[in-house]
């Protein structure tokens, strides 16, 4: 893993912003009680890898049809114009067994994120440029009926 630079924090806090809408809107309607919303840059080596491996989960279908379906989504996003990004929220057990594969500092960050954490707040990370960012955000959400399940979304404009 390479060090971060000042610019791959930008773009990861721009990667948030740009989709903070749809990741609340995820994890607004996640169906466990505590969501973790993720941004991911599909192009990324981290994003791609962690993006793949979601969707055969999601779709019960192998890791190389999963690449087919995010090189068609890629390029859909690229005939408009637009980044090719991937939303999604999972519960805290999901984020903790996938971050560390993507970053060596995850499990402590992870740590921190929850000593920290005030009341009604939710985490997000944004993973691209070679890393992920952490950060809080206010959700409304309903009860919850505390099942686990990943919902997905590929943000459109």
């Amino acid at each position: 893993m390479r060090d971060t630079t000042p610019s791959d924090r930008l773009d990861r806090q721009h990667l948030l912003t740009v989709n903070l809408d749809a990741v609340r809107r995820v994890m607004a309607e996640a169906s466990c009680n505590d969501p973790v919303g993720f941004v991911i840059d599909a192009t990324d080596h981290g994003g791609r890898l962690f993006t793949t491996h979601v969707i055969a989960e999601e779709q019960d279908i192998s890791v190389e049809e999963a690449e087919v379906i995010l090189d068609r989504r890629t390029e859909e996003y690229r005939a408009r114009g637009e980044f090719p990004t991937f939303v999604l929220a999972a519960d805290w057990s999901f984020a903790e067994a996938v971050l560390p594969l993507l970053s060596h500092r995850a499990t402590e960050n992870l740590a921190l994120v929850r000593r920290d954490r005030q009341p009604g707040q939710y985490l997000v990370v944004a993973v691209g440029s070679g890393g992920n960012l952490y950060s809080f955000v206010q959700v409304n959400r309903p009860a919850a009926d505390g099942q686990h399940r990943v919902r997905v979304n590929f943000p459109s404009s």
